[in-house]
């Protein structure tokens, strides 16, 4: 949460795309390993 494009403000957009990419790793996983 370092970058700061619009002020300082953080987007929704921009914190569902870091979930994203966290929750990608899980779902990619679900299938074989749950947690890392």
């Amino acid at each position: 949460m370092q970058n700061n494009k619009n002020g300082g403000r953080v987007r929704l957009k921009d914190i569902q795309n870091m979930l994203a990419k966290d929750f990608n790793i899980h779902y990619q996983n679900i299938n074989g390993v749950h947690y890392y």
